[in-house]
């Protein structure tokens, strides 16, 4: 059936719906009340999902219902509900709604169309900005991309053998500078030790992890990396470039020296170290390997503590403390009263000089050093005023100096005790003021140990004085031992008094039959050492001169009874008895 021009295309598709040959449908409100057996029976193109063109031919069209017609003879009754209900369903809507279905599927069909332009062109620019974007990337396939660097080097479009050849460049300009005593430097040149870079792989390894595909990244991120610059250099070139060094020649190597005690101005003091510029190759050599080893540019000898150190510097406790210790002994002092009325003192003057010193005149003392100067100034003391040795010098009474050797009286220095004392008083360290420790001891000091009051024998002129308080208040000639025999001889030298005795009857030696060599009674006996003594000679009528020679006592000095008795009773025990020839 043609479609009039009163008939619209609802009306078309509505008929087309009745009758049998109906094909698809396009109205909205046709379809939704279609009677569902005719539409799965007779709407073959709606079962397809086939969409209407909305302008079909009078030969599609005759086409369709011929084949509706078929069926329909097959099943009248069923077309014959088919169309009442199509009739009752599909009442014909109004123009204007018609109108306005149109309508909206024609803005459909136009947004279509648009939206797919668009996205077609998206598409092409998408693709584009790929193309683009991998076609850029593509040149840092082995290149290094923007935002990379290495040891501080830009690496943007730099191949791995140019980047390892640009840190090779800087690292072959290493030079190491040695900072020596005395503001010296000295600078070992890179060239001059044959100082190469060699590759640890790295760079190749951050090449070989790089994702060229992600090179955009690198317009808002950088990269920073870290390889280590291994290097080689010749040892052997190095230790003959640093034994060249004019630091390193023998004269100039000062030794240090150690901190000293020195006595200047009366005092003793701490000198300062010397620390030299002697340097210990050893530690010198394995320190400055190191600093090339690992490129540092500069080091300092000091640092490396290369520098022989003095052993003993300012600060040291034990050096200080022995510094105050020698200043004690040099304010110490002990002085001696002697015999002869002088005085001797042992200062700090002398005490310093029993220190040790050694070749760089550092003071210290030692032990057994100190002890033998000790040792060797008592004997000396012992020696210069031992009477029993050295003798008695006195003024005589006729006013002459007479050095009188031996005797029993005087003074002897008792050395061992001396000693002892000695030293615990220089340990002491203060001032002491005695007299020397004596085996034998005088009782009186002056005019050489025998003072002013003394009974002298002058046996060469066969002379006696008594001087009292300097004066000769008694005098008297006489005869001595006898000179010509030797045992007979009166003795020489300082005695004293130890007796007193009268009416004493004197004895020589025993003989076999029991009597003596001699007996003697005397009214006044004077001993003074041993057997030998001075008294009254009755038996004898002379006095003075030579008798002595070849008729003198057996070594007793005789006066005459009146002179004994005088003198006996003039001097007491005790009174010094001084003879010489």
């Amino acid at each position: 059936m043609a479609k009039n021009k009163n008939t619209s295309k609802w009306d078309y598709w509505s008929e087309s719906s009745n009758g049998a040959g109906t094909k698809k449908r396009t109205g909205s409100v046709s379809s939704a009340n279609a009677p569902k057996k005719n539409v799965a029976a007779g709407n073959g193109n709606q079962a397809a999902g086939k969409k209407p063109t909305g302008n079909k031919t009078a030969a599609g069209n005759t086409g369709n219902t011929g084949n509706a017609a078929n069926r329909s003879r097959t099943n009248t009754k069923a077309n014959a509900n088919n169309k009442y209900k199509v009739k009752k369903k599909t009442a014909q809507p109004k123009a204007e709604h018609i109108k306005t279905v149109k309508t909206a599927r024609r803005r459909r069909k136009g947004m279509s169309t648009g939206a797919i332009v668009a996205l077609c062109l998206l598409a092409v620019l998408f693709v584009g900005a790929i193309g683009v974007y991998l076609y850029q990337g593509a040149q840092y396939q082995n290149t290094f991309i923007k935002g990379v660097t290495i040891n501080s080097i830009d690496c943007e479009g730099k191949t791995v053998e140019q980047v390892e050849s640009e840190i090779a460049q800087s690292v072959e300009q290493y030079a190491l500078t040695i900072q020596f005593r005395g503001d010296q430097t000295a600078t070992i040149q890179g060239q001059d030790i044959d100082y190469k870079y060699v590759s640890d792989g790295n760079v190749q390894k951050i090449m070989d992890d790089q994702n060229w595909v992600l090179w955009g990244e690198s317009l808002w991120k950088t990269t920073d990396y870290k390889v280590g610059e291994e290097i080689s250099y010749s040892q052997e070139k190095l230790t003959a470039v640093l034994s060249a060094l004019p630091q390193m020649q023998a004269d100039a190597q000062v030794a240090p020296e150690n901190s000293i005690i020195v006595y200047e101005n009366g005092e003793f003091s701490v000198s300062e170290a010397v620390q030299g510029s002697q340097i210990n190759t050893d530690t010198f050599m394995a320190g400055v390997e190191q600093a090339v080893q690992s490129s540092t540019p500069t080091i300092s000898v000091e640092e490396l503590q290369a520098y022989a150190v003095p052993e003993i510097t300012s600060d040291n406790q034990l050096l200080n403390e022995n510094k105050d210790i020698l200043n004690q002994y040099a304010k110490a002092s002990i002085t001696y009263t002697l015999p002869d009325g002088t005085t001797r003192t042992l200062d700090g003057v002398t005490l310093i000089q029993w220190m040790s010193v050694d070749a760089n005149n550092h003071y210290y003392k030692d032990e057994a050093t100190f002890t033998a100067k000790l040792k060797e100034y008592v004997n000396q003391l012992a020696k210069d005023y031992d009477t029993s040795e050295n003798g008695i010098t006195f003024t005589d009474a006729n006013g002459k100096t007479v050095t009188v050797k031996g005797g029993t009286y005087g003074w002897s220095v008792d050395t061992s005790s001396e000693i002892k004392q000695l030293t615990e008083d220089i340990a002491s360290l203060g001032v002491v003021e005695r007299e020397p420790i004596y085996s034998n001891e005088g009782t009186v000091t002056g005019n050489g140990g025998v003072g002013n009051t003394y009974l002298e024998c002058d046996l060469g002129n066969q002379v006696v004085y008594y001087v009292q308080d300097g004066e000769i208040v008694w005098q008297s000639d006489c005869v001595s031992g006898r000179y010509s025999i030797a045992d007979r001889r009166t003795p020489e030298g300082v005695y004293a008094i130890y007796n007193k005795q009268t009416n004493r009857t004197l004895k020589g030696e025993q003989q076999a039959d029991g009597s003596y060599s001699y007996e003697s009674f005397v009214n006044y006996w004077m001993p003074f050492y041993k057997g030998y003594g001075l008294h009254d000679a009755t038996w004898r009528s002379s006095f003075g001169g030579s008798i002595y020679r070849y008729s003198g006592s057996h070594g007793c000095v005789n006066l005459p009874v009146s002179k004994a008795k005088t003198l006996y009773n003039l001097i007491s025990v005790g009174t010094i008895v001084i003879l010489y020839y």
